[in-house]
């Protein structure tokens, strides 16, 4: 026993734990009572955080869980995108829109049909329809080659575009009338030769309908066209 009280009290006296210094012989008996106090008290304390610590882990423990969806399954607007560190405003929005599967190009494609597609994108469309057309309006102005070297091809559909807008009265919006057009057939063709089919079947028949809707002739086109203040 007195082995053992010799080997606590050589503890006491070389451990760097607050408060066992106070309880070795070299201190008076005293001082050892109250430290004695103090570090029983300080143990029980630190048992009972300890016991509560381990306990509400036990209840309450944190789990993470970490798992890739598809954006489409995400209700909008509740999602909000950092864009990271992309080079231009247009590097951003090209990685926006390419999570979204929206192109339809093959017959067999599910959103191939117009309604169906309008009913899930349409929203993006009304949205994204006017920044790409102001994108496409500058190109045509800033690139001449396409106008010189393709130009000449929609020569009829321009002209009768630019008859209508002098012969009809302001309230008819023939962009209107082209757009929606657009808005049913975005991203169902690829290529510079489809939509050039597309063009010359549905915006023709749409514009030559029009046309006759408002008593326009042919002779009128070609004159209006000709005509360089207008």
């Amino acid at each position: 026993m007195r082995r053992i009280l010799t080997e606590l009290n050589n503890f006491s006296e070389a451990t760097t734990v607050h408060g066992f210094a106070y309880l070795s012989k070299s201190q008076r008996k005293g001082t050892k009572v109250i430290w004695s106090l103090i570090v029983t008290g300080a143990a029980i304390v630190a048992g009972y955080f300890l016991f509560n610590t381990i306990k509400g882990f036990d209840e309450k423990y944190t789990s993470t869980t970490i798992e890739t969806r598809n954006i489409k399954e995400f209700p909008f607007p509740a999602v909000t995108f950092h864009p990271g560190d992309f080079n231009s405003e247009n590097s951003f929005l090209r990685t926006y829109l390419n999570q979204f599967g929206f192109t339809r190009y093959e017959e067999s494609d599910n959103i191939r049909d117009n309604n169906m597609f309008r009913n899930k994108f349409g929203w993006l469309v009304k949205q994204t329809t006017s920044e790409i057309l102001k994108h496409v309006q500058k190109y045509l102005l800033e690139e001449n080659n396409f106008i010189s070297q393709k130009g000449n091809i929609f020569k009829n559909e321009v002209c009768s575009l630019v008859a209508l807008k002098v012969k009809t009265p302001k309230t008819v919006n023939v962009q209107d009338a082209v757009m929606q057009i657009y808005e049913d057939n975005v991203y169902k063709l690829r290529g510079f030769k489809p939509i050039l089919t597309f063009i010359k079947q549905n915006v023709t028949q749409e514009l030559n309908s029009l046309k006759k809707q408002y008593n326009i002739s042919n002779n009128e086109v070609s004159s209006i066209c000709k005509d360089k203040e207008v």
